[in-house]
């Protein structure tokens, strides 16, 4: 557990990289701590969390997708309305799947 840093640098953490706006240049830069760049350990650096995978007709798993085929990307502006059950496709809401809307998996507790 604990926070994410770089791998010889305990100060720089991915606050660090957000507030210096690190995130765009360095995502995939520095030593990795734990085998996670910046870029998956840093909720600020676009990682932090996965959407959810849910298995398809043939039982491989794949991005999980709403009635309309429209994944976590599409849900984006609409978290407002993520948490309706209209929405609710593949036993999980867009709220519980799409890290865009506060849902999906997290990597490992990270400070962003």
């Amino acid at each position: 557990g604990g926070v994410w840093h770089t791998g010889n640098q305990p100060t720089q953490t991915c606050d660090v990289f957000r507030n210096n706006g690190w995130c765009p240049q360095y995502k995939n830069c520095c030593t990795k701590n734990e085998n996670l760049d910046p870029e998956r350990a840093c909720c600020a650096c676009g990682g932090g969390c996965t959407d959810a995978q849910v298995p398809n007709a043939a039982g491989t798993m794949v991005p999980w997708t709403d009635q309309d085929g429209d994944g976590c990307s599409g849900w984006a502006q609409f978290c407002d309305q993520a948490g309706s059950e209209q929405w609710r496709s593949h036993g999980l809401l867009p709220s519980e799947a799409c890290c865009v809307c506060g849902g999906g998996s997290r990597w490992r507790p990270v400070s962003a």
